[in-house]
């Protein structure tokens, strides 16, 4: 008989460890494999609650214990995620199979179980297996921070540093992902390349600056890590650092002569820093010599993007430093333009204080609009151009998970 969720007596008794109620209904050949919601099995209920004589008569009935749940986690993978040594070490004596040991490793690695990573290195598994989008114990251990862990399988296991997940996120980005600065410094000190990058083209650096980690970037720049790699869309660890407004972050990457222009559209620091609005970034970039007039996208330049914004502090610093207020977009649209649209008065007023003209023409690609072009001019430049029909590049690649 089975309940409703498919739970037999056996299952029940092992859950509720009843010892002697589950060897009878074992004489009376009751399936140990029987298997209720989930794929879970009398072995599974027993693990999980830790019943170790339960689970030692089903192993001795003959239950499967590499059998896998719906989920893919086998008895042992269990017994490992909850740090059972007891049950681990009698699942191991039983026979675990290879892939059931690498499933034990990959879930006791992912919540820091020193104890039975190391009972399952000494029985012989295979630290650079994978699990679920190719993801390695260190992978998972670095993710997580846990670095007893990481000590472990580095120095006694042996392990690949370096084996990257199907998104291309190795050890030391997911350390870096997960700010996790111990672990960034252990992969360093062995040997782990700082380089490396996931499949959007973030390295340790960039993961690091993105979330203002200064103590990581400082370690990571000291250990020689390349602080002009760009994304696959452009975006060095500066520009990255600049459009988030991480004044430390930023200060370490043009101590150590990060490049503060860009040759690719609408990722050079000032721009970016503009675009969010960020006063003493921009400052900083700007004293340190940053194309106060570098042109972005469709032809923007960080005053444009700070007046589509009414970012009027940085409007206020561009203008004192000399940016040129006449200079206009692709489609012809001047800051003043664009700041007449959007409605920032205060940014208006700063512009025609810094001599943009008041009875300016409104160009477009050189020649005088007619009324229809004018009806049809955009409000505002697109920065989400890479999901407009012009293409683009503007928005931001999203990080490794």
């Amino acid at each position: 008989a089975v309940t409703s969720e498919g739970a037999t007596p056996l299952f029940l008794a092992a859950q509720e460890n009843h010892r002697h109620i589950a060897r009878l209904l074992l004489d009376a050949g009751a399936d140990p494999d029987a298997s209720g919601t989930g794929g879970a099995t009398p072995l599974f209920m027993a693990v999980q609650e830790g019943h170790l004589e339960v689970v030692r008569l089903l192993l001795r009935a003959g239950a499967d214990q590499n059998r896998a749940n719906s989920f893919g986690t086998t008895a042992l993978g269990l017994a490992s995620y909850l740090g059972n040594l007891e049950v681990v070490r009698l699942l191991l004596l039983a026979g675990a199979s290879a892939d059931a040991k690498s499933n034990g490793l990959l879930l006791a690695a992912l919540t820091g179980r020193a104890d039975v990573v190391s009972l399952l290195v000494l029985a012989g598994v295979n630290c650079n297996a994978t699990g679920d989008g190719g993801v390695t114990a260190l992978s998972l251990a670095a993710q997580q921070g846990h670095l007893a862990v990481g000590r472990l399988l580095i120095k006694v296991c042996n392990c690949d540093i370096d084996k990257a997940a199907q998104d291309g996120c190795t050890p030391l980005i997911f350390a870096a992902q997960g700010l996790h600065l111990e672990f960034v410094q252990m992969l360093i000190r062995a040997g782990a390349d700082k380089d490396k990058t996931t499949t959007e083209g973030f390295t340790a650096l960039c993961e690091a600056a993105y979330q203002g980690h200064s103590m990581m970037v400082q370690l990571l720049l000291q250990a020689c890590a390349d602080k002009n790699k760009a994304t696959k869309t452009g975006h060095t660890p500066l520009s990255l650092a600049s459009h988030e407004g991480h004044l430390d972050v930023v200060q370490l990457l043009i101590e150590a002569g990060a490049t503060l222009n860009s040759s690719q559209p609408g990722t050079a620091p000032l721009f970016l820093s503009a675009h969010s609005g960020q006063v003493e970034v921009t400052k900083l970039l700007l004293e340190a010599g940053a194309d106060k007039d570098q042109v972005g996208i469709e032809g923007a330049t960080p005053l444009y993007i700070a007046a589509q914004e009414g970012h009027h502090q940085v409007v206020r610093l561009l203008c004192h430093v000399g940016a040129d207020t006449k200079i206009a977009t692709s489609k012809g649209i001047t800051p003043l333009r664009i700041a007449t649209q959007q409605g920032h008065r205060t940014v208006v007023r700063l512009l025609l204080e810094a001599g943009a003209s008041a009875s300016e023409e409104i160009m477009f690609d050189g020649e005088p609009p007619t009324m229809t072009e004018i009806m049809k001019a955009p409000a505002s430049l697109p920065l989400a151009a890479a999901n407009n029909e012009r293409g683009g590049s503007w928005a931001l690649p999203a990080l490794c998970t």
